[in-house]
């Protein structure tokens, strides 16, 4: 009973020991099969890296996977200006963009966005004009095109006291607006079609007898009359994005309507 129980265990050991021999190099045999799928030998590697120089991947085409931006989603974003997170059809590239001068003595002419009285508007008050005609200088480059705004305030309103006297109505304009910035200038109105209000006109002119003062009339600059504004001061702009010509006001003319031509070069 001794002898067999201790070739039993004899067995036993033996077999034990088959089996870690086994198990080790089925291990060794699959760190080898790990070793060899970690990626391509040296011979490999230079043949994609030649492959890959004679056939590069076409344009605007995305090469990282899927998990990277194309190369050609920048020129799209370029191709409009991104306003509000989002790109604006035929609005200039950022590259086209530049600074220019608008030189002091240059005449705007610019349509009122709505009507301006003596009776209703008081100094300190904010107007509001849109440029009608493209701006040009002598070589033709364009300075301010038609579309973009100024901004200004009433310096003095005061209708007519008398038969004959003109009323008063200044504006002077601070701000050249477009959709992408905004400006400040010093622009003084040099033209601008101050009417009396006519009714009021008539009932004065026939009502004899009154002391001058009394009856004051207001005078007005109607929506969409032309107002020409000069600027004062030179003034650096970039180029200016507006919109188009089917977003200005109704009351903006169109530049073949306007007296003296559709554009305007510096005086």
């Amino acid at each position: 009973m001794e002898k067999r129980w201790g070739t039993v265990g004899w067995r036993s050991g033996a077999c034990a020991a088959l089996m870690g021999a086994a198990l080790a190099a089925g291990c060794a045999g699959g760190d080898e099969q790990g070793a060899g799928d970690a990626g391509p030998d040296a011979g490999e590697t230079d043949t994609l890296q030649a492959d890959a120089e004679t056939n590069p991947p076409p344009a605007g085409t995305d090469d990282s996977g899927g998990f990277g931006p194309t190369p050609g989603a920048a020129a799209e974003r370029d191709a409009g200006l991104v306003q509000g997170g989002e790109a604006v059809e035929g609005a200039p590239a950022a590259d086209a963009f530049r600074t220019y001068l608008i030189p002091a003595g240059t005449r705007i002419r610019v349509a009122m966005d709505e009507s301006v009285s003596t009776d209703l508007y008081r100094p300190g008050d904010a107007v509001v004009a849109t440029v009608a005609a493209t701006v040009t200088d002598g070589s033709g480059s364009e300075l301010i095109p038609r579309g973009a705004r100024l901004l200004g305030r009433i310096q003095a309103a005061a209708g007519s006291q008398g038969v004959g006297e003109a009323p008063v109505l200044e504006i002077y304009f601070e701000t050249l607006s477009a959709l992408n910035a905004e400006w400040p200038v010093e622009g003084a109105v040099v033209s601008a079609p101050v009417t009396l209000n006519t009714q009021a006109e008539m009932t004065r002119r026939f009502s004899p007898g009154r002391a001058r003062g009394t009856d004051v009339v207001p005078g007005e600059i109607r929506a969409g009359a032309i107002v020409v504004v000069e600027l004062r001061a030179p003034v650096r702009v970039s180029t200016m994005v507006v919109a188009p010509d089917s977003l200005l006001p109704d009351t903006v003319p169109l530049p073949d309507t306007l007296p003296g031509g559709g554009s305007t070069a510096p005086a």
